[in-house]
């Protein structure tokens, strides 16, 4: 089996398919819902934050800590 970034290089052209297959449908899905609330928010995961993430991960970038996330569910 092989790593994701041994995979990436390899397959650098499908995987960029599919991810962008999916990425479109999951916009195409979104703009058919109703919002109550969040719209702009729900939007900017979408639009922006799964295709940076995406290109994060094809580019085989750690995922950076977040602030504060070290003391996150502490009382």
């Amino acid at each position: 089996m092989q790593d994701r970034e041994t995979l990436c290089r390899e397959k650098k052209e499908e995987v960029e398919f599919i991810f962008g297959t999916l990425l479109t449908a999951i916009a195409a899905g979104a703009k058919e819902l109703k919002y109550q609330f969040n719209h702009d928010l729900t939007d900017n995961i979408l639009f922006r934050g799964l295709g940076v993430r995406t290109k994060q991960v094809m580019a085989g970038e750690k995922k950076k800590k977040e602030k504060g996330a070290k003391n996150a569910g502490k009382l």
